[in-house]
């Protein structure tokens, strides 16, 4: 999937909605790795998303809304994650696949509690905010609590 000057401006126009939608007090719902979970090598059971895009921070930081973070829980099939490292068309095709598996079925969450923006360190430089955020996310699930969250530098960016 290329980027055409159609798929920019079609990015720069979302961005524009979005700012615009959280200034009049609306939501909007972001999945800050702007991809797929997986998991970063063939020994990982668990996928974690990638880097957190700049774009959410930069978000965060111009229109100060509440932020309330959520986890989902479960991963794609272990084919999904092999074809992940070897290749991106390969991945992006079995994407299809694995959206129909979930298809009529329930995706457990938890939902975190609200974080005024207000209440945020504001010296925070975006990637310390970046991860702070990723990590509150993560660590909304048990599981996570004790270990040692993957910042998403070590990923494959898709």
């Amino acid at each position: 999937f290329s980027e055409t000057k159609e798929a920019l401006r079609t990015n720069i126009e979302t961005r524009k909605i979005a700012r615009e939608s959280l200034k009049d007090g609306g939501t909007i719902v972001i999945f800050p790795g702007g991809t797929v979970s997986t998991t970063n090598n063939f020994l990982n059971k668990e996928a974690f998303d990638p880097k957190w895009r700049n774009f959410t921070v930069r978000l965060i930081k111009r229109s100060k809304p509440t932020i309330l973070p959520i986890y989902f829980y479960g991963q794609n099939s272990p084919l999904f994650h092999i074809a992940s490292q070897v290749s991106t068309t390969l991945r992006s095709a079995l994407l299809f696949h694995e959206v129909k598996r979930r298809v009529n079925t329930s995706v457990p969450l938890i939902i975190g509690d609200p974080i005024k923006y207000e209440d945020l360190n504001e010296n925070l430089s975006n990637d310390e905010l970046s991860k702070y955020l990723r990590h509150l996310t993560y660590y909304l699930n048990p599981e996570f609590l004790n270990q040692d969250i993957p910042t998403g530098k070590d990923f494959k960016e898709w």
